[in-house]
């Protein structure tokens, strides 16, 4: 099947997106440890709404594309080793590294990984994996071939995430109840030809967007009072509205196109190198927090990408490190 350039460029994008914000940080204690008053805080502030939305919805996409449609067993097994294999591994590499090397902003432990409690990003993958559990007997139901019972299953997926149920944080159990609708909507955007909507509403989809994007300005500003929780109304309208609206105003860019080839490589390795970097550039006394952004940003999308060239041809490496089929 021939790749479609504009989905791989929204791959690229969520890449960016993605590494942009483990540079930056989540809060003053890690990555370039910025105030929170800083431009770049309010920017990783900002974009947190769409960062996981777009690569989950992209993962439904690109499932729609080839759905499972018998050996459900074969292919939950085939997932587990594409997500949770290398996600033990690599993730028991993330570990040991901050523990051995000094100037790294956190530690965890290898019984959290190993008991499938989330560490760092890596929590994505378990939560995916969820979603495919969940997903495969719905698909052999036949309620997601039909678009009013897909629908229903969409709101009821969207309901409990923004009811903000309590639920665990086992095998990223909450990750899973926030990005189902998102995976939902990838699927149901290819499934019943969604995209081929007409300019009226792709234009009502950009304006929920935009106003979205309004409010959940005007609440980080603290001009109003609202609830920007990740499983808010105004966090999901943004969410949904807003990956959908990429989707549908998609672009092409090469070389957007050319990092989304490798995004889960990215997504897996780039925390290593975008740490190396910040660590060196901190002893070698740079403090220019844009040269930072800048060249974190760099290595952590060049150097997974370089990793994957040089390793990909091994057997053990492919399976261990990619998820891939060590044929």
């Amino acid at each position: 099947m021939k790749k479609d350039l504009s989905v791989e460029c929204l791959r690229g994008l969520a890449c960016v997106l993605l590494v942009t914000y483990h540079v930056i940080g989540d809060n003053s204690e890690q990555g370039l440890r910025v105030a929170a008053d800083s431009y770049l805080r309010y920017l990783n502030d900002s974009l947190v709404y769409l960062r996981m939305p777009l690569f989950t919805f992209l993962s439904g996409y690109v499932y729609s594309l080839r759905p499972v449609k018998s050996n459900p067993i074969g292919f939950l097994v085939k997932k587990v080793r594409r997500l949770i294999i290398p996600m033990l591994v690599v993730g028991t590499l993330y570990i040991g590294i901050q523990h051995l090397v000094p100037g790294t902003n956190s530690t965890y432990s290898f019984i959290t990984l190993y008991s499938f409690y989330p560490v760092a990003h890596f929590w994505f993958l378990e939560a995916l994996l969820l979603i495919f559990v969940v997903l495969v007997p719905m698909e052999f139901s036949g309620i997601l071939k039909r678009k009013g019972s897909f629908f229903l299953v969409l709101l009821f997926f969207s309901g409990i995430s923004l009811s903000q149920v309590k639920t665990t944080t086992f095998f990223a159990v909450n990750g899973a109840v926030y990005l189902m609708p998102y995976f939902l909507l990838g699927v149901g955007i290819h499934r019943f030809n969604l995209d081929k909507i007409g300019p009226g509403v792709k234009s009502l989809i950009l304006i929920v967007a935009l106003i979205s994007i309004l409010f959940s300005q005007l609440g980080l500003s603290g001009v109003v009072e609202i609830d920007l929780a990740r499983r808010s109304l105004v966090a999901f309208l943004l969410g949904a509205a807003g990956v959908v609206s990429l989707f549908l105003f998609r672009f092409e860019n090469k070389f957007l196109a050319a990092i989304g080839e490798y995004s889960y490589t990215i997504y897996l390795f780039h925390v290593f190198s975008a740490a190396a970097v910040r660590i060196i550039m901190v002893r070698l006394g740079v403090t220019s927090l844009e040269l930072h952004l800048f060249l974190g940003i760099i290595a952590g999308i060049a150097a997974p990408i370089l990793l994957e060239k040089l390793l990909s041809k091994y057997s053990v490496a492919r399976l261990l490190l990619f998820g891939k089929s060590a044929r």
